[in-house]
C-alpha cells in the first residue's frame, strides 16, 4: 500500500517527471520509471519484472501502468515471462521514449527538461492533466476534458504573453498564469 501511495504521488505530481535510466530498472525500479511522464534510457539500461520468478507479482502499479504504455499483450509477455529486456527492446515495446548513449544520458535529459521548462508552464500542466485524466475516460468525455483545459489555457496570461512575444519576435516571459 505504501509503495502504491508513493508512486501515485509521483504520477499525480503537477510537475513533468523524467526518468533517466542507466542500469537496472527491475521490479519496483521499473515501476518507478513507469510512474514518470517520460523515460529516457541509456543503451546500458535493462528493464523487467522478475517478481514472478520469486512467486510474487508487481505491486506498485506495474500491472496497470505497463499495459497502458505497451498494450495488453506485450505487458503480459513482459510480466509473465519475468525476462529482462534491453533498452532498445524496451523502446520497441513503448516502455521507453528514447535510448541514448550512457555518456550523453544526463545531458539528453537536461536538454529535454530545459525545453519543457521554457514552454508555458500553465499550458504544460494543462496538457499533463488532459493526458493523464483523459486516459481514464471514454473518448468523448476525454475530448470534453481537453476542451475545458484548452479554454483555460487559451484565456491565460501565459497564452497572451506567448502570442505577443511571437508577434514581437522575442522569447516569451511566462508567469505560469
Amino acid at each position: 500500500t505504501k509503495g502504491q501511495e508513493i508512486f501515485s504521488k509521483i504520477r499525480n505530481s503537477s510537475k513533468v517527471l523524467i526518468a533517466a535510466v542507466n542500469g537496472f530498472a527491475l521490479g519496483g525500479g521499473c515501476e518507478l520509471a513507469l510512474a514518470c511522464d517520460i523515460r529516457i534510457a541509456s543503451e546500458n539500461a535493462r528493464f523487467g519484472f522478475p517478481e514472478v520468478k520469486l512467486g510474487l507479482m508487481p505491486g506498485y502499479g506495474g500491472t496497470q501502468l505497463l499495459p497502458r504504455l505497451t498494450g495488453m499483450g506485450r505487458a503480459k509477455y513482459v510480466i509473465f515471462s519475468g525476462e529482462m529486456f534491453t533498452a532498445v527492446e524496451a523502446y520497441q515495446f513503448g516502455l521507453v521514449d528514447k535510448v541514448v548513449s550512457s555518456d550523453t544520458l544526463l545531458e539528453e535529459v537536461n536538454v529535454l527538461a530545459k525545453k519543457i521548462a521554457a514552454n508555458g508552464p500553465f499550458a504544460v500542466k494543462a496538457c499533463k492533466r488532459a493526458i493523464d485524466h483523459g486516459m481514464q475516460l471514454l473518448l468523448d468525455d476525454a475530448l470534453r476534458l481537453e476542451l475545458q483545459e484548452y479554454n483555460k489555457v487559451a484565456h491565460s496570461k501565459d497564452a497572451e504573453e506567448g502570442i505577443t512575444a511571437f508577434l514581437e519576435k522575442r522569447r516569451p516571459s511566462f508567469k505560469g498564469k
